[in-house]
């Protein structure tokens, strides 16, 4: 008697990523103490001038540590509310719930290069296709800020703060559906 075979199937590989809960309250927190202290001083410069020409500048400041105090802020409470996994990486795609709506495809993925950065880390950064950002879905604050990476050599990165991921893992799951360069393969 022959008895059917049950070979376990070959599945595509699924990682995900998922959120760190007291990483991103700390971020959460650190935003808003941030934004108070930007406000705070703001209101003292408007305030006060003490005529040796520091009110605009201090102003500037003020509003540059407020705009930082809310982009952490609003990352964390982002990351805090969204109860899906924030990274997932399989067949599909690459899915960052920061960057699309929908996963993105490997063929829409250009020039997945790890990017070495003397403060904060590493960073996975990529370009996208023509016609990716529609086909994904992807966020216009993740184009605006495209426009901004330009310059440096990259358009679109992997939003890995405040989620279990790290540069390593993050490579190790991308290599098994892409190539990525990092500059141990860059010769």
């Amino acid at each position: 008697m022959n008895s059917p075979s049950h070979e376990p199937v070959d599945q595509d590989p699924v990682t995900v990523f998922r959120s760190r809960p007291r990483i991103l309250l700390f971020l959460f927190v650190l935003g808003l103490i941030f934004t108070v202290q930007g406000v705070a001083t703001a209101g003292y410069f408007a305030l006060f001038d003490d005529g040796a020409g520091f009110q605009l500048a201090g102003i500037g400041l003020s509003v540059f540590v407020i705009l930082m105090g809310t982009g952490f802020a609003g990352y964390a409470l982002f990351r805090i509310r969204d109860r899906h996994a924030p990274i997932t990486i399989s067949a599909e795609g690459l899915y960052d719930r920061i960057l699309s709506r929908r996963p993105i495809a490997w063929s829409d993925l250009h020039n997945i290069h790890v990017w070495p950065l003397p403060r904060g880390g590493p960073l996975v950064g990529f370009q996208l296709a023509e016609g990716a950002e529609s086909r994904a879905g992807v966020f216009k604050r993740a184009r605006l800020a495209a426009a901004a990476n330009r310059p440096f050599g990259y358009d679109y990165q992997i939003h890995a703060m405040g989620t279990d991921a790290n540069i390593d893992d993050l490579v190790a799951a991308i290599r098994t559906h892409a190539d990525v360069r990092t500059s141990d393969t860059d010769g």
